[in-house]
């Protein structure tokens, strides 16, 4: 019979206080992580697991994340993949409905802060030395200081160090500009 046990955490100080998890842990030749419950909290932000999040390792180190879902309100980031020892991978990462002002306010608060939602799904495949992907971006209701900015729709992609965008700012059903373009990410 498999080793089995129970997992709790809490979070008491720190930019993460009140953050916590619970779940079981399975040993076995199988190894399994289930997490019940997931709160992450830093500052204002909380998000908070939707269902179970499942973690499985196989005997031969295969890592398997069979459904990663946290939810704030409305705004929803889930993920699955497989992450094989050699370095293969494949996942799929969906960002829904993201208040994209607050995030900016506490990563870049220097920056002109632009209000809006953003929606990302992205794709991956490959190698983690070289990532392959693809996915959509769209950002909505954008406003900067009390101005409608539109839209901004797009295909994004990954290949090794590069990204490539093709994205499309409109406003009102008139196209205003349109960036095509790739970004070299790789350090030299």
């Amino acid at each position: 019979t498999p080793s089995q046990g129970t997992v709790q955490v809490q979070v008491t100080a720190g930019p993460y206080q009140k953050s916590s998890l619970e779940g079981r842990l399975t040993l076995a030749p199988e190894q399994r992580l289930t997490l019940t419950r997931l709160r992450l909290q830093h500052q204002a932000f909380t998000w908070e697991n939707v269902g179970t999040l499942t973690v499985v390792r196989s005997p031969q180190g295969r890592l398997d994340l069979q459904r990663f879902a946290l939810r704030n309100g409305r705004q929803e980031i889930s993920a699955r993949g497989i992450l094989i020892p050699e370095g293969g991978m494949t996942a799929d990462l969906h960002i829904q409905h993201v208040q994209i002002l607050p995030y900016m306010r506490l990563l870049a608060p220097e920056t002109g802060l632009v209000a809006g939602e953003a929606t990302l799904h992205l794709s991956l495949h490959g190698t983690l030395a070289h990532p392959q992907g693809e996915g959509g971006l769209h950002l909505t209701s954008l406003r900067w200081q009390q101005h409608d900015l539109g839209e901004v729709h797009g295909q994004v992609q990954m290949r090794g160090t590069a990204v490539g965008v093709d994205l499309r700012w409109r406003d009102r059903k008139q196209e205003l500009l349109h960036l095509s373009g790739e970004a070299h990410l790789g350090t030299r």
